[in-house]
C-alpha cells in the first residue's frame, strides 16, 4: 500500500507542467492609452478668459471716461480778494467740456502759478461730484511805485509786481522819496507787520530819510513818524482814533508820533 502511493506521486509530478519557469506571453495584453492632460487644457482656457476679462474691462473704461459721465461739472475759486475770478477761470479746464478724470491738479496749478500775485494754489478733486475745489492765496500788497510813468506794486517779501488787468483795486499806498533796494526791504519788513486797514488809509509813504518818514492819508493827515520803527500795531489803532475824532470836528492836521505820546497839531485852512 505504501508502495502505490509512491508511485502515484511520482507520475503526477512528471504532468504538472511549472510555469513559473516559462516566461509569459504578455502580448495580447493592450497598454492602457495616455489621455491628453486636462491641467495642460484648463490653463489655456483660463489664460483665455483672462484675456477677454481685460478686453471686457479697458473697453467699459474707455467707453465711461469718454461719455458724458466724465465730464467736469464745476470748478469752485476761493481766497481771491484782489484776482477776478472770471480771469482765473479763463486760465483753467472749462467746466461742461473738459474731462474730469483726464486733467491733473497739475493742469490746474501750473497756469494759475504763471502769474505773478499768485502766490500759492491747492487743489481738491471731488470724484463723487466731478468737481474741482481751487484755493489760491495772493500776494499781500504793500506799496505801489512809479518808474518810467508805470506803476508798480511790492508784496510783503518785496516782489515787485505788475499792475495786473483784471486785478481790482489795491488801496496800499505809494511810496516816494529817497531810498535804495536795502532800506526798501528794511522798510518792508516793518510795514508788513501792520494792519491792512491802516494801510489802506495811507495815499503815500515819503521817504526823506530812514530817520526822517511821513505818511499822508487819503482824508488830508500828515503823520510824522520819524524812523519805522515808532510804527507799532498799537499806535496804528491809536492813529485811527484821532483821524475819526478830528474828522467828526471837522479838523485836519499833523499828527506826530515820534515821541512818547502822540500829539495832534490842527492845520488851518487859509
Amino acid at each position: 500500500m505504501k508502495i502505490k502511493v509512491e508511485r502515484s506521486n511520482s507520475v503526477y509530478r512528471k504532468n504538472v507542467i511549472d510555469f513559473s519557469k516559462r516566461k509569459r506571453d504578455l502580448s495580447h495584453i493592450q497598454k492602457p492609452k495616455k489621455l491628453p492632460s486636462r491641467k495642460f487644457n484648463f490653463r489655456i482656457n483660463k489664460s483665455i478668459y483672462l484675456v477677454l476679462l481685460i478686453l471686457l474691462l479697458s473697453s467699459s473704461v474707455y467707453i465711461f471716461l469718454n461719455s458724458q459721465y466724465a465730464i467736469l461739472e464745476n470748478v469752485f475759486i476761493t481766497g481771491n480778494f484782489l484776482l477776478d475770478k472770471q480771469e482765473i477761470l479763463l486760465k483753467l479746464p472749462q467746466e461742461g467740456q473738459a474731462n474730469f478724470f483726464k486733467t491733473s491738479k497739475k493742469d490746474y496749478i501750473q497756469p494759475l502759478m504763471d502769474n505773478p500775485w499768485i502766490k500759492e494754489v491747492n487743489v481738491v478733486k471731488d470724484y463723487f461730484s466731478r468737481s474741482v475745489h481751487v484755493e489760491i492765496t495772493e500776494r499781500r500788497p504793500l506799496f505801489r511805485t512809479i518808474e518810467n510813468s508805470v506803476i508798480s506794486i511790492i508784496d510783503e517779501e518785496g516782489y515787485l509786481l505788475p499792475n495786473l488787468p483784471g486785478l481790482f483795486s489795491v488801496n496800499v499806498p505809494f511810496i516816494i522819496g529817497n531810498h535804495d533796494q536795502k532800506e526798501l526791504n528794511y522798510l518792508v519788513s516793518h510795514v508788513k507787520e501792520l494792519p491792512d486797514h491802516f494801510l489802506y488809509l495811507l495815499s503815500e509813504i515819503n521817504v526823506e530819510n530812514l530817520n526822517s518818514i511821513y505818511l499822508y492819508t487819503v482824508d488830508g493827515f500828515i503823520i510824522r513818524v520819524g524812523v519805522i520803527s515808532n510804527l507799532t500795531n498799537q499806535r496804528t489803532e491809536e492813529i485811527i482814533k484821532i483821524i475819526n475824532l478830528q474828522k467828526d470836528n471837522g479838523k485836519r492836521g499833523i499828527i506826530d508820533i515820534r515821541g512818547q505820546n502822540i500829539i495832534f497839531e490842527e492845520i488851518l485852512e487859509g
